[in-house]
């Protein structure tokens, strides 16, 4: 009698992933107080105090059982604007801290035909949503949320520049096998990048925190935003970045060359489905 249950041919054996990100556990009862009290700060927080930080253990003990080490936070919805969490978060600016600096011709909405809309600033999840944002397991010397360091961010070429000449991995590729295998292996969780409003909140913890401005959020190293994609100034693309400059919030603008001190973010969560 044959073996119906078998393959009836070898099948392909697809290598498991592996990923360049930091083992480790995030303190949950530190971050619990914090994200909530930012929460408050954002006028988000609801009236049963307890509820909020019975949720907040919750989903951040859930993102922990993952293994990464990272720093736990609350994404805010679609509904609470990039502009609000800006605010929230200068609220906090110590004295001897500059104020925040934009490049308004990339930021702001409508400022240029193509800045970035206020849609692209403001998008985010349907509900507030726990996150992690992924440390990186290279020691680089910059800030452990940049991944991806050295290499281009994508490979846009026009008639003036080509920021991938060799034809190299960019980030947003490597940001795409991380995402798809980080999903396809650990379906309890889902894997994004890390974006504006993220690093908004995250400045806005730390400034909580009392963290000295050399330590703060990417006082070492700049983010690209990979959800905004390319924008159009002058004529010129540019890729919207983030960084914290002695403590000061900066949003300005890359042209995407590969720089050891340009990275990409990873953001886990929890799979809703």
């Amino acid at each position: 009698m044959p073996l119906t249950s078998f393959a009836e041919v070898p099948q392909a054996v697809v290598p498991e992933h592996k990923f360049a990100f930091r083992l480790g556990t995030p303190n949950v009862t530190e971050a619990v107080e914090v994200a909530n009290q930012a929460m408050y700060e954002l006028d988000l927080a609801g009236p049963d105090r307890d509820k909020n930080l019975d949720e907040l253990t919750n989903d951040f003990t859930k993102l922990t059982q993952a293994g990464y080490d990272g720093r736990l936070h609350v994404l805010p919805s679609q509904a609470v604007t990039f502009e609000h969490i800006l605010a929230a978060a200068e609220g906090r600016r110590p004295e001897s801290v500059q104020p925040v600096t934009v490049y308004r011709n990339l930021w702001t909405s409508g400022t240029e035909q193509y800045s970035y809309t206020a849609e692209e600033l403001n998008a985010g999840p349907a509900s507030h949503v726990a996150r992690l944002a992924v440390f990186s397991n290279l020691e680089t010397g910059y800030d452990p949320v940049l991944h991806d360091l050295g290499k281009p961010y994508d490979s846009y070429k026009d008639k003036r520049i080509d920021v991938n000449p060799d034809h190299a991995p960019t980030q947003l590729e490597e940001l795409e096998v991380d995402i798809a295998a980080f999903e396809a292996q650990r379906g309890s969780y889902t894997l994004d990048s890390l974006d504006q409003k993220a690093f908004a909140v995250l400045a806005l913890m730390d400034r909580i925190r009392g963290v000295k401005s050399e330590d703060q959020i990417l006082s070492r190293g700049l983010i690209r935003i990979a959800k905004l994609g390319r924008g159009t100034v002058g004529g010129d693309s540019a890729v919207g970045r983030v960084d914290s400059s002695v403590g000061q919030l900066r949003f300005v603008g890359s042209d995407g060359y590969a720089r050891l001190s340009d990275g990409v973010g990873r953001s886990m969560g929890l799979d809703e489905a």
